[in-house]
């Protein structure tokens, strides 16, 4: 696993990989199959974008008017 810095070289305080498109809860053999593969899918994009760009790129900046950074990495990087 890397090690991701900050802007002023110090190591991030805290990462999260293991966020995933929310559905309605119910047990892993009653879920939908698009579900299921809607939260895989967003957990690998989290990854590979956590990887890109470290933390920043996949976290809310009040300052982006409403727009994710996640979003402005995905369009960015072509994913």
């Amino acid at each position: 696993m890397a090690v991701f810095q900050q802007d002023d070289g110090a190591a991030a305080d805290i990462v999260v990989n293991n966020a995933v498109a929310w559905h309605d809860w119910t047990t892993v053999l009653e879920q939908d199959e698009a579900d299921y593969d809607s939260q895989f899918r967003s957990s690998v994009l989290h990854n590979v974008l956590m990887a890109i760009g470290g933390p920043e790129s996949a976290s809310c900046d009040p300052r982006s008017a409403g727009r994710s950074s996640i979003e402005g990495s995905r369009a960015s990087t072509g994913i």
